[in-house]
């Protein structure tokens, strides 16, 4: 939906390195007798046998086989560094897990093309009173960028709206949603890529520290990342306000190490460059010092607002500085 040219965009640091796609497969007979074309056609062959024994394990414990499921397996080598024992435990807990809550069915329908309204009856809800944006579309290595706004973030609102389980399974569509779309682009694109988030903290304020919401609900969601291993790349925090410190410390026991580590913080003056080094300025809001004055047709249509009155999408986050956005 914009006019950016994929090959001028530099490599993202959210992208493996390629000395670690190199470490690790695809099974299939077609990837054994062709010579490798791209780095992860490179990776995915040169752990064909390791993926051939994850299928197994993958199925073993009722997890389904799809057209991406090589790169899915590969995020595992990849996130143990190689380490298949340990990756096949990882992969054989996560898909029990995956298949308790839905998420087998989620990806299943996300790779059909499902909006992500579809893949969760609560994600309209959630959508209708935070200022998230999914998939709003390509970070610079390619893969979905999510955006999450903060001013006008009510967390008594949002208790009000869903139960703590609709919240985590919100946000468990969310991540399916974005791991089905990183693997058809790492597919297409012969390198593999992950999910980026940009989080604006412009208008955060001490009354959306709520504690029932973060015991509740948010430490619910805070662990995702660990069921979906090499998805998650860069975590860009921008427009902190002095008071970030303080509201970060809230949560920060209840984020893994990893996420620590991906997170940047960037003061308002600093913001806009850091924007801009994550996406094009095509696939960002004007609000964030994008080109986007309003929802493009393609991100509306691949979250479902496209079957929402315009009316009522106008009437939501009125109290945000991306109001009318919708």
């Amino acid at each position: 939906f914009c006019s950016c040219s994929k090959k001028s965009l530099p490599a993202s640091p959210a992208s493996p390195p390629a000395s670690d796609q190199g470490q690790l497969c695809d099974a299939s007979a077609k990837s054994c007798a062709t010579p490798p074309t791209s780095e992860l056609a490179a990776a995915l062959h040169a752990n064909r046998e390791a993926l051939v024994r994850l299928r197994d394990v993958l199925e073993g414990a009722g997890g389904e086989v799809d057209a991406h499921t090589d790169i899915y397996l590969l995020r595992f080598l990849l996130a143990e560094k190689g380490d298949e024992a340990a990756a096949a435990r990882w992969l054989h807990d996560t898909t029990r897990w995956r298949l308790s809550i839905g998420a087998v069915e989620m990806r299943r329908q996300a790779l059909a093309g499902a909006a992500l309204f579809d893949l969760h009856p609560d994600v309209r809800a959630i959508l209708s009173v935070c200022q998230s944006f999914p998939a709003h579309g390509r970070a610079r290595d390619g893969g979905p960028l999510n955006i999450i706004l903060h001013d006008g973030f009510s967390p008594t609102r949002v208790m009000e709206t869903v139960s703590s389980a609709g919240f985590l399974g919100s946000m468990v569509a969310l991540m399916e949603h974005n791991m089905a779309a990183a693997d058809a682009t790492s597919a297409a694109s012969g390198s593999l890529t992950r999910m980026s988030f940009v989080f604006c903290y412009e208008g955060l304020s001490l009354s959306m520290i709520n504690m029932r919401f973060l015991t509740t609900y948010f430490v619910k969601v805070a662990g995702l990342d660990s069921r979906y291993p090499s998805l998650i790349g860069a975590v860009s925090c921008v427009n902190a306000p002095s008071i970030f410190s303080f509201a970060f410390g809230a949560v920060r026991g209840m984020l893994s190490e990893d996420i620590r580590g991906r997170m940047r913080v960037e003061k308002p003056a600093t913001s806009r460059a850091a924007l801009l080094a994550l996406a094009p300025a095509c696939h960002l809001p004007a609000a964030l010092g994008g080109d986007c004055e309003s929802m493009p047709a393609a991100v509306a249509k691949r979250t479902g607002w496209d079957r929402v009155d315009p009316a009522e999408r106008r009437e939501l986050h009125a109290d945000s500085k991306i109001r009318c956005y919708l």
